[in-house]
């Protein structure tokens, strides 16, 4: 690899795709909405399964405390995946 530099300066110029397109001046809210319903929805499916699959077992709980904990885990262990995830694509990237 060699250290020229090339004498001229290099001159870029950004321009517009098509003027034709016009962006919405408000931005939409049903997109935030829509992924609020299925999320609402992917916990409540969840939620039932679990305390569906929990009765199956006949195991009774005195308190809601195991299952705060329970929940308490696995929003740590999605956490973790989650930033992880974005340690393993820098790492990817920069390779």
């Amino acid at each position: 690899m060699s250290d020229y530099v090339t004498p001229q300066t290099l001159h870029v110029a950004a321009s517009p795709l098509s003027s034709a397109i016009q962006l919405p001046a408000k931005n939409s809210k049903k997109p935030l909405f829509l992924f609020g319903m299925v999320l609402l929805t992917g916990i409540l499916f969840a939620g039932t399964q679990l305390i569906g699959d929990i009765q199956q077992t006949g195991v009774t709980f005195s308190s809601v405390l195991p299952l705060m904990l329970l929940g308490f885990a696995l929003l740590a262990a999605l956490g973790f995946e989650f930033v992880n995830g974005f340690h393993d694509t820098a790492n990817a990237i920069r390779r």
